[in-house]
C-alpha cells in the first residue's frame, strides 16, 4: 500500500486554476502577527485553546498539526480499539490505523468533521476520533460536543495559516501522549507558539474574514453547479472543500477527467484518493481566482467533446 497518495498528486498536478489545496491560510497575512510576537510557552497556547473550546487545559497535548496527532492517537490506542469510517473520507483517516495494523470493526468511528471530502457535517453519536481540521470554518468549538469523543484533534494550518506548524490533541490521554516526547515527536517551537499566540487573540477577526469568504464561493457553487451534483445529495456546510458527483457528464473514471482537466489548466482530485471509485471530484474553494477557475471547470464539462 502506498501512503498519502493525495500529496503526490496534489504535487504532480498544479495549475493556473488551483482547485485542490484545502487550506485557506497563505489567505491570512501573517506579517502583522509576526510583527507583535512574544516568545511563549506551550502552556500559553494551551489556555488559548482551552477558552476556544471551554475546556480544561489539562486535556490538550500540542503537536505540529493534524497529521502528527491523529497518528499520535491512534499509536496509543493501537491495541484497544477497532475502526470504521464514513467514506469517502480523507485518506489520513483510514490509512494510519491500517499503518498500525489496526482491525475495521464497530469499535470507534474515525472521521474528518466537517467531513473532508464532502463538506457536510457528520451527526455523530458513537464512540469516535474526530478530526475537526475545518471545523472553525462552520462553527466555533466549543458549540460542539460528542458524548462519546475519544479525542478531537485539530491544526493552525488550514484555518490560520499554513506556515504555522501547531496543531493540539483534545482528549483524556494527554499523559500518555506527553510520554512519547523525544521518542515520537518534539515539542512546537517558541516561535511558532508565539504567532499562535497573536492569531487566536484576534480570532473573532481572522473568522469574520475567513468564514465570509468562504461562503460567498460555497453558495457560488450552489447557483451556478449546471448539471453537476453534490455526492449522494450531501449538504456541504462553510469550509473549503465539496465533492461533485459529473455523472450527467460522463461516465469516465475520475482520475482520466481529473487528468483532462489538468491539461486544461485545471486542478482537482479525483475520487480513489477518497478510497472510492466513481464519477466524482473534489473541489477547493479557497484560492483567490477561485471563482475563474470553477467557470473553466463548468465550461469544460458543458463542452467535454472538445477536449475527448
Amino acid at each position: 500500500m502506498e501512503y498519502f497518495e493525495i500529496g503526490k498528486w496534489i504535487e504532480g498536478h498544479r495549475t493556473r486554476y488551483d482547485l485542490m489545496n484545502s487550506g485557506f491560510g497563505r489567505r491570512n497575512d501573517i506579517k502583522k502577527y509576526i510583527e507583535k510576537i512574544t516568545l511563549k510557552t506551550e502552556d500559553d497556547v494551551k489556555e488559548d485553546i482551552a477558552n476556544l473550546y471551554s475546556i480544561d487545559k489539562r486535556n490538550i497535548a500540542l503537536t505540529h498539526g493534524a497529521t502528527e496527532g491523529y497518528s499520535i492517537f491512534i499509536f496509543i490506542n493501537r491495541k484497544k480499539i477497532k475502526c470504521r469510517y464514513h467514506m469517502p473520507e480523507y485518506e489520513l483517516i483510514y490509512k494510519v490505523p491500517k499503518l498500525y495494523d489496526i482491525e475495521e470493526g464497530n469499535d470507534v468511528i474515525c472521521a474528518s468533521n466537517p467531513h473532508n471530502p464532502t463538506g457536510e457535517f457528520l451527526d455523530i453519536k458513537n464512540k469516535s476520533i474526530i478530526d475537526e481540521t475545518f471545523l472553525f470554518f462552520y462553527m466555533d468549538p466549543n458549540k460542539v460536543k460528542y458524548e462519546n469523543s475519544l479525542s478531537r484533534i485539530n491544526t493552525f494550518t488550514k484555518f490560520f495559516h499554513d506556515e504555522v506548524r501547531l496543531g493540539w490533541i483534545i482528549s483524556n490521554d494527554t499523559d500518555k501522549i506527553e510520554s512519547l516526547r523525544g521518542i515520537m515527536f518534539e515539542r512546537v517551537s517558541s516561535v511558532n507558539l508565539g504567532i499562535a499566540h497573536e492569531m487566536l487573540k484576534d480570532y473573532d477577526n481572522i473568522k469574520e474574514h475567513v468564514r465570509t469568504i468562504s461562503e460567498e464561493n460555497l453558495n457560488y457553487i450552489k447557483g451556478n453547479k449546471g448539471k453537476l451534483r453534490f455526492y449522494r445529495n450531501s449538504i456541504p456546510v462553510n469550509g473549503t472543500v465539496v465533492f461533485m458527483d459529473y455523472s450527467e457528464y460522463s461516465g469516465q473514471d475520475s482520475t482520466e477527467i481529473s487528468g483532462l482537466l489538468y491539461e486544461n489548466g485545471i486542478s482537482v482530485v479525483p475520487s480513489r484518493y477518497f478510497g472510492i471509485e466513481g464519477p466524482y471530484i473534489r473541489i477547493a474553494y479557497t484560492s483567490e481566482n477561485f471563482r475563474e477557475g470553477y467557470d473553466q471547470l463548468l465550461t469544460f464539462f458543458e463542452n467535454l467533446e472538445l477536449y475527448l
